[in-house]
């Protein structure tokens, strides 16, 4: 089926591209477009020629699923074919923007004599999300076509800018309203006439001082610590722009281009990107009803991060809690919130009237019995989510979906207690919910595939990151998290400090070490969780250190001592003396004598204690793939982007190598032997070569 169409109206040549979903320039989207370029550039009868997309996309750019494969850079390509093929013709090209112009689709049409647009046109280059750079050009021709600093802030920060904005800059040159065909057939009609025909590459890019300015923005994005891969060169490929010819700019743009796309670091980006895409997707297509109004159970800082989720998803929200004072609160937090966004100008009036219209604060169960969805955020406690669910079951219509806000309680437990099983799941928002990306989507035993797909298309329109999860403790993160934070702690055990644990990890690239992490949440909440997991698995090696940390009270950030101390007011804490006593007492107690550990031991330890779960949470279907518990990693715990999840670090580090080191660690010093025993499904990858295998049917259960 052809992918490219082409028609003749009134002397000009209309190609039409038409590779949904959002006409990616595929290799046959490439072919097809330089056989009608070709065809137009033959026909004596054309005048002009006007390339466009259908009417959702003018193409968002290259297709991922065969960037690392041969097709990927095979000829035409566009840097090289077809924009030498429409420089060499004699009659103008004219690109017609609708909708998304994004990455090469943006460097087709700035690569075109003429550019023109309707209001739906969104127009930008996201490579630096996907740790690249253009390399079609954009990094030469937008800087002739908006200037050096606007071309820098579109690639560099990703975000697209819209067709208003876009001629501002000087990116399009016309907008047209109405009927965008007919509208850019008379403006392709008329650049017929003119002569001669202007090319970015003949653009002379005017800066004030380019050197400086380059090397100012060089300096401060050498200074963040985790910045995309694709930020240097960048700056690079755009100084090139400035000082070179256009054809020896484009030369140094392809090979930092190519240089990168090799890299780890940008493999890691398109490996976390393709994991978005596939994550929270299911094979069929249930028909269901569209959610339109919701309801938040307590409106505690999670209940309120909530709300303003389903608000931003374009619900009705009805917030209740048992407490009128924390239903105050939350009200005014959630009207400041909406108020600084107008204040930033981020939303205008209207989009603020709105937005506060749809929140109503409400005290009784009688007044949510009509809502299509009733999400409860109370505290995590079992009897509690019990009594507010079973009062929740017992007003809501029966095709009414029942979603619970829990970190590791039991859903199916949860489920059980409602007439309505398979309307129910759980939603595991990360705090604070209206900031992290990340919702688990629990799927229960009894849960309705229209269900799940139904609160899937909610937390999509919430611009949020959906993977399915099966219920277990923890489900994917915490569960897998759980045990990365075990083994920094047994490492305490064996003489290790903590402060010299997160120095290794941070340095490694985590966002945060695990001893500052959980000074900051509290210690007493995984306290609590070891207290359950110690009755229900007795075997399990435990954490003597971190439990007398907490029965001395030192809880972290909000008690001014954990394992780090904290002045009055500080965010910020210094080394705990205590907590180096209290170690050095533990190991003499213990006849355990105090070992060297080094940073690359820390770092394997702990992120092969990720990787060994993770196979666990793998094999036994709680994660539908190894891309989603790399997601949840990345988008939820702070794993370096860089690095690209566990699993994926894991498979690149090479198998054979990380089974070996795992078996290691079970004949160590301080040998967890049952944790450390490499799971089956590694040792099967190490032997075989193969890769982490493929989602079944159903899904996560």
């Amino acid at each position: 089926m052809a992918v490219v169409h082409y028609s003749i109206e009134q002397s000009v040549a209309e190609i039409s591209i038409t590779n949904p979903p959002v006409n990616c320039l595929g290799h046959q989207v490439r072919l097809e477009l330089s056989q009608a370029l070709e065809a137009a550039d033959l026909d004596p009868a054309v005048v002009a020629v006007v390339l466009m997309g259908d009417d959702k996309a003018f193409s968002a750019g290259a297709d991922l699923n065969e960037f690392d494969t041969p097709q990927g850079f095979a000829e035409p390509t566009l840097q090289k074919a077809l924009f030498q093929q429409i420089e060499a013709m004699d009659k103008p090209v004219v690109a017609a923007i609708r909708g998304s112009a994004l990455g090469g689709g943006c460097e087709l049409a700035l690569g075109c004599h003429y550019r023109i647009a309707d209001d739906s046109a969104q127009i930008g280059f996201p490579e630096i999300t996907l740790g690249l750079i253009p390399g079609a050009g954009g990094t030469q021709r937008l800087p002739r076509a908006a200037g050096l600093e606007q071309a820098l802030n579109m690639m560099l920060k990703g975000n697209p800018i819209s067709a208003r904005e876009a001629l501002e800059a000087g990116i399009v040159d016309e907008l047209i309203e109405g009927d965008l065909r007919t509208g850019a057939r008379a403006y392709a009609i008329k650049a017929a006439t003119l002569r001669p025909m202007p090319l970015l590459r003949n653009k002379r890019i005017s800066h004030r001082n380019a050197a400086g300015f380059l090397d100012f923005v060089r300096r401060s994005t050498k200074s963040e610590r985790n910045g995309s891969p694709g930020a240097i060169p960048l700056i690079d490929a755009l100084t090139a722009a400035t000082t070179l010819s256009f054809d020896r700019g484009m030369a140094v743009e392809s090979d930092l281009f190519h240089k990168l796309a090799a890299s780890m670091d940008a493999q890691s980006y398109r490996h976390l990107f393709m994991a978005s895409r596939m994550a929270g997707r299911l094979p069929c297509n249930s028909a269901f009803k569209a959610l339109q109004s919701s309801a938040v159970i307590g409106a505690g800082t999670m209940g309120t991060g909530i709300a303003i989720c389903l608000i931003d998803a374009g619900l009705s929200v009805r917030l209740m809690d048992a407490n009128p004072q924390t239903l105050e609160k939350a009200e005014a937090s959630i009207r400041r919130h909406y108020q600084t966004q107008f204040e930033r100008k981020t939303i205008s009036p209207d989009q603020l009237a709105q937005s506060l219209s749809c929140l109503q604060i409400v005290s009784r169960y009688e007044d949510i019995a009509d809502v299509d969805i009733a999400i409860e955020a109370v505290f995590e406690d079992m009897s509690i989510k019990l009594d507010v669910i079973k009062s929740l079951d017992a007003v809501l219509r029966i095709d009414a979906v029942l979603a619970t806000n829990t970190s590791a309680l039991d859903v199916n437990q949860l489920a059980r207690a409602t007439s309505r099983p398979g309307s129910f799941l759980g939603l595991h928002f990360f705090s604070p919910a209206n900031v992290m990306k990340l919702v688990e989507v629990i799927r229960g035993e009894l849960t309705d595939t229209s269900v799940l797909e139904v609160s899937l298309s909610l937390i999509r329109k919430m611009k949020k990151v959906a993977v399915i999860a099966g219920v277990c403790d923890g489900f994917i993160g915490n569960r897998i998290v759980s045990q990365y934070v075990r083994q920094a702690m047994l490492l305490l055990e064996e003489g290790a400090l903590p402060w010299a644990v997160d120095q290794a990890l941070e340095r490694w690239g985590m966002a945060m070490g695990p001893f500052r992490m959980l000074d900051l949440v509290g210690n007493e909440i995984p306290w609590a969780g070891r207290k359950l997991r110690y009755e229900k698995y007795p075997d399990e090696v435990r954490t003597e250190l971190a439990d007398k940390l907490c029965q001395n009270g030192w809880f972290g950030q909000k008690t001014g001592k954990g394992w780090y101390r904290y002045a009055t007011g500080a965010k910020n804490g210094v080394p705990n003396p205590e907590v180096v006593t209290m170690i050095e007492d533990f190991l003499a107690a213990s006849g355990r004598v105090k070992r060297s550990i080094s940073p690359a031991e820390i770092v394997d330890r702990c992120i092969y204690a990720l990787v060994n779960e993770g196979a666990s949470v793998l094999s036994e279907g709680v994660a539908e793939r190894a891309s989603d518990i790399d997601l949840v990693l990345v988008t939820g715990y702070g794993f370096p982007r860089k690095k690209g999840g566990p699993m994926f670090y894991a498979e690149r580090t090479g198998m054979v190598n990380v089974v070996r080191q795992i078996r290691r660690f079970a004949a160590g010093v301080s040998a967890d032997a049952k944790f450390w025993t490499p799971h089956p499904m590694l040792i099967q990858m190490a032997g075989s070569g193969a890769g982490y295998p493929k989602p079944q049917a159903g899904g996560a259960n």
